[in-house]
């Protein structure tokens, strides 16, 4: 194959699994998320095609809904904001229910897409509106609440 045609079947199979997951419509369960002093509704994704769409095709995010990842292990698992609509704060949490990184104001993106990354293990991922963090104080160490 050349590279040509490796880079037409690779574009063809990325327009591909956006158009599916942008009709992909899976049934969330919800689970009450504290953090700090503030209370957000956040829709579960623990699935590997919630976790994959995540909050793709949302034109927006009230500021008490979000999106709780959940992982079986602590890791270090990295986000990107490709096919998004919309900004978002996203926010590690640890086992033990501490903020542990966060990266604020992620802007949506189509092409080489910056990863976020965090530096230490987490269980969870919590994706809020944009600028979440700086209205409600999150810092590193905030502790946080999850109604699984």
């Amino acid at each position: 194959m050349t590279l040509t045609e490796l880079i037409a079947v690779s574009i063809v199979g990325i327009a591909l699994v956006i158009i599916f997951f942008n009709f992909y419509n899976p049934e969330y369960k919800t689970v009450k998320v504290k953090v700090g002093n503030y209370t957000v509704t956040a829709d579960i994704a623990d699935s590997i095609p919630k976790k994959t769409k995540g909050l793709m095709g949302r034109k927006s995010l009230p500021e008490d809904k979000g999106m709780l990842f959940t992982f079986r292990d602590n890791d270090k698992p990295s986000f990107w904001m490709m096919n998004m609509s919309i900004p978002i704060d996203m926010i590690w949490i640890s086992s033990d229910g501490k903020v542990t990184y966060i990266a604020k104001d992620a802007q949506p993106c189509l092409v080489n897409c910056k990863l976020y990354s965090p530096d230490k293990e987490s269980k969870y991922v919590l994706e809020v509106a944009s600028n979440f963090t700086d209205r409600h104080n999150v810092k590193m160490g905030t502790k946080v609440e999850i109604n699984l």
